[in-house]
């Protein structure tokens, strides 16, 4: 069996790139099945080597072989051929000599691709041999009906438009605050359907705003001290009831002649206080921003007060200190935009997760990608898009280039974890931990299915864990 199904031949400066299209069918380079070519011994690039000879004269300079399954980059080979040039080299690439190149960077759409060159998504796709509107960094698109030279022309004048590029840590309110826009309007400009935001991402900040300037730093006016009862309750701290009356847990202690940092619900405190409000925090100030941290705290399982309460009080901030701690963030107490970006994605996950074991039984598909049949990283492909988060299609050993290392005591749902099956140290099976010890994954054997983080067989090709988002 041919190991390539169709191949398609793009100009570059000073020769061409060749797309090579593994047939689906070959099982030769089938890591996560462990399908080893017993049958027939040449490597990859062997493999491409005999098929660029076998179908190009070589007169023709061939500079750079990617191979394709479908949408996904398997691997690119350089090649260091004899120059090439042959008379017909033009007419065999009429249809691709007037169109332009353009290689996918973060950040980027069909649909930005689409308006920058003036075509459209469906033009795009048809051109490229795409089913979805997926693309992924470093991918070369094809931008139909073009017939300028091969290089990527200039955006349109946009002299209105402010872009932003998202950083670890955003989120559409706290980008809406810092250029003095909507949420809204942020979403609208962007043609986005949800919140999520992922790194790397552009954004086109609405023409309306302007661009931010560092904030002044006020002066606060020496506020006088006061003396103030305060009768301790259920989940209070020192150091949380300290936070409220803008004092410290040391001059509590002096003032109540506490020896230790033990409180009893009931007893009353004097505190000598710098202000008769509890004090502005960065903490978002509404009420309806409190409440929603709190449901969300909540439904996490950080915030046990049946009653949103909708004021940054002591429980509230132990639990958001308990959600930094355990994600692994500055243990502030307060809602930043750090913290609350990681409840936006912890709450996604949580959904990914429940919904994940919807699938359960599915059966194994290598490089399969929908409920009729999954493989391990088509499976998280699966599951990330479904609910929102933009993921390339990529294989298990590439998802672990991504993200921040997690130990396994520090696991969270929606962590990926990755096994080294069948060549130690090189990963080839990639899951979603879904708490309490456990896993679900995209097996060989059973499908999708969830397994003991210490099942016998598992445990011993465990290598790390990853978030990547």
């Amino acid at each position: 069996m041919d190991i390539f199904s169709s191949y398609r031949l793009i100009p570059d400066e000073d020769g061409y790139t060749v797309i090579l299209f593994l047939n689906k069918h070959a099982t030769e380079f089938s890591r996560e099945l462990d399908i080893t070519n017993a049958q027939n011994p040449d490597t990859l690039e062997r493999s491409v080597g005999r098929y660029i000879a076998e179908k190009f004269p070589k007169r023709i300079v061939i500079k750079t072989v990617q191979v394709m399954i479908g949408t996904l980059l398997i691997s690119t080979v350089h090649m260091m051929g004899e120059t090439r040039h042959h008379a017909e080299a033009a007419t065999n690439s009429t249809q691709t000599a007037n169109q332009t190149t353009y290689v996918v960077k973060a950040g980027d759409s069909l649909w930005g691709i689409s308006k920058t060159y003036g075509v459209s998504v469906d033009q795009l796709k048809a051109a490229n041999g795409l089913t979805s509107n997926i693309i992924q960094v470093g991918q070369t698109l094809l931008i139909p009906g073009t017939g300028t030279a091969f290089e990527e022309p200039a955006p349109a004048p946009q002299p209105a438009a402010i872009t932003y590029t998202v950083v670890s840590g955003d989120s559409l309110w706290a980008i809406s605050q810092r250029y003095g826009t909507t949420v809204d309007a942020l979403r609208s400009a962007n043609h986005l359907t949800s919140d999520r935001l992922f790194v790397g991402q552009t954004l086109i900040i609405p023409s309306s705003s302007t661009t931010p300037s560092p904030a002044p730093t006020p002066t606060p006016a020496p506020a006088p001290v006061q003396t103030i009862t305060y009768t301790v309750k259920a989940g209070d701290t020192l150091s949380g009831i300290a936070k409220l009356h803008n004092t410290t847990v040391e001059a509590i202690k002096k003032s109540n002649n506490l020896t230790t940092d033990l409180i009893r619900v009931g007893q009353v405190l004097t505190i000598q206080s710098n202000t008769t409000t509890p004090p502005t925090t960065t903490t978002p100030s509404n009420s309806g921003a409190a409440v929603t941290i709190q449901k969300q705290l909540q439904v996490l399982g950080y915030y046990s007060v049946p009653t949103m309460t909708g004021n940054y009080d002591s429980g509230t901030i132990e639990a958001i200190k308990t959600f930094q701690s355990d994600y692994g963030l500055p243990i502030t107490g307060t809602g930043d935009a750090a913290t609350v970006t990681a409840l936006e994605h912890a709450m996604v996950k949580k959904g990914l997760i429940q919904d994940s074991q919807n699938y359960i039984g599915v059966p194994y598909l290598w490089g399969g990608t929908t409920p009729s049949g999954f493989d391990c990283s088509g499976f998280v492909y699966f599951m990330f898009n479904k609910h929102g988060v933009n993921t390339a299609r990529s294989t298990s050993s590439n998802l672990y280039t991504q993200g921040a290392s997690i130990t396994k005591s520090k696991l969270q749902p929606g962590d990926l974890v990755f096994y080294a099956v069948n060549s130690p140290g090189v990963i080839s099976h990639v899951g979603f931990y879904v708490g309490n010890n456990k896993f679900i994954s995209a097996t060989s054997s059973n499908g999708i299915q969830i397994v003991s983080l210490d099942n016998t067989y598992w445990s011993k090709y465990y290598v790390g864990a990853k978030r990547v988002y």
